[in-house]
């Protein structure tokens, strides 16, 4: 049944509703209303997943922004279509949450064959768990609290590629913030540029991979011009719920 033929039997029928123009152009205005709200719905359905028929390049291009996808002069519709769908669809629980396999197998075909390797971590460590200490200065005092030493691994110090100080309050003292803390900054969870990748280290964290050399915890260095190449890959590849710690360096 059509929108007009709806509008057409729900509006009053008594003898001061039957003004000839001026009924036929309101019982226009309302059909042109409840048309506009239905194409609203149908387009808002059609783009919510790129699942249907009514899957548009518009949509397309909405989900390629909002999930940092690439695509390419060569991409067909389909082809952008089966990108978005790969990047959303959740990991079947019956393999494990990351087909590490998968992502090796790309790495590799890539040109990282022997350089870049993955790692599931199984147990949730941090980067500052999982790279090498450093520097060992001296424990102050004999007090331990636990498993930790007042004095011991500055990871931070070790690794200022690796780590960014963000300020925790309004106050600096000098080149001093007090309140500050490291946060590594070679995540990929999101976004092509490091620095605005959107994840917060919770704890305990799960759904994560590292990606360094031969041995976990091992930093390789790459040409600076392979950085983004390596974040879009990742990001075309990954699962969406998945975040991956990069020990990685680029010169």
């Amino acid at each position: 049944m059509s929108n007009r033929k709806v509008t057409d039997q729900l509006f009053p029928t008594g003898r001061a509703h039957k003004v000839q123009a001026v009924g036929e152009r309101t019982r226009d205005a309302i059909t042109d209303g409840i048309n506009d709200l239905d194409n609203g719905i149908n387009d808002l359905l059609n783009g919510v997943l790129p699942d249907n028929s009514g899957f548009t390049v518009e949509w397309c291009e909405r989900h390629e922004r909002m999930y940092a996808l690439p695509s390419y002069n060569s991409d067909t519709l389909q082809d952008r279509i089966d990108r978005i769908i790969a990047h959303l669809t959740p990991p079947n629980p019956e393999y494990g949450y990351l087909s590490l396999e998968a992502i090796q197998n790309e790495l590799n075909a890539n040109g990282w064959n022997g350089i870049l390797y993955v790692y599931e971590n199984l147990t949730g460590l941090f980067p500052q768990q999982v790279l090498p200490q450093l520097s060992f200065p001296p424990q102050l005092g004999n007090g331990q609290l636990g498993d930790f030493q007042l004095g011991t691994f500055n990871f931070a110090s070790d690794y200022p590629q690796f780590f960014t100080q963000y300020q925790l309050g309004d106050f600096q003292l000098g080149a001093s913030q007090l309140g500050s803390a490291p946060q590594f900054n070679n995540k990929i969870a999101n976004s092509v540029n490091r620095y605005d990748d959107l994840f917060v280290n919770l704890y305990p964290i799960s759904n994560t991979f590292y990606i360094c050399g031969p041995n976990l915890g091992d930093i390789v260095i790459l040409p600076l011009s392979d950085e983004v190449k390596l974040r879009t890959l990742l990001l075309e590849i990954k699962p969406l719920n998945s975040v991956g710690f990069l020990l990685i360096e680029y010169i």
